[in-house]
């Protein structure tokens, strides 16, 4: 899994790689840095919102983009 963060004075984007066969917990402690005072993201491709507790689950084959809100 490959994870990396693009952001300005606006918006923090989180992108995240799943290029494994099978589904993938992502845990998000170590990312706390870019997380602190981030309760939920919306993916960008469609929508969907995901709540930023302990983890989020990650499929196969993927790429999430992530656009974090407070």
């Amino acid at each position: 899994i490959y994870v990396t963060f693009r952001y300005d004075a606006n918006k923090t984007i989180m992108v995240v790689a799943n290029n494994n066969n099978e589904n993938r917990e992502l845990k998000l402690d170590r990312f706390s840095e870019m997380l602190t005072n981030k309760s939920f993201a919306t993916d960008i491709v469609d929508n969907k919102r995901i709540l930023l507790q302990n983890s989020i689950q990650v499929p196969a084959k993927t790429v999430l983009m992530l656009e974090l809100n407070k």
